[in-house]
């Protein structure tokens, strides 16, 4: 597998094949995929996702052991609830994504987090927003 040294994919690969143990914290450990994007309200995945997403299986298949939990995310427009509602299927689109593309499905779970936990804490700019319609991924069996 050919993976630039600074790409999520990457830091995936490396974190499933170290002998390092899962990070227990809750808060620690995720990943952010670059590539995989959102409309504003929308959880159906934006063209050019898939690439990002293969890799991410590639690098499952040097684990087969290994679990992931997808993680996902707003930008702060919209009520709490609709936030809400809108990153769990998001996650869920994700990880049935990386299921559709070969990955049992008890390795994948997913989770919703609404317009907590910003990449861009000021939200206040769209370019802000955008880098906060997204998903992570966290390692959480190896």
């Amino acid at each position: 597998m050919n993976l630039a040294k600074d790409s999520p994919e990457y830091k995936l690969f490396s974190d499933l094949t170290s002998d390092e143990p899962v990070d227990a914290d809750k808060t620690k450990g995720w990943i952010s995929l670059d590539k995989v994007k959102f409309e504003t309200g929308k959880s159906n995945l934006a063209p050019g996702s898939d690439g990002q997403l293969k890799s991410i299986v590639q690098a499952m298949q040097f684990s087969p052991n290994s679990h992931i939990k997808i993680g996902g995310y707003t930008d702060n427009t919209g009520t709490d609830e609709a936030n809400m509602r809108v990153s769990t299927a998001r996650a869920k689109t994700t990880a049935e994504k990386i299921i559709s593309m070969g990955v049992e499905a008890n390795r994948v779970t997913y989770e919703g987090y609404g317009s907590q936990h910003p990449v861009c804490p000021p939200n206040d700019t769209e370019e802000c927003r955008t880098a906060n319609r997204r998903v992570d991924v966290k390692v959480t069996k190896k």
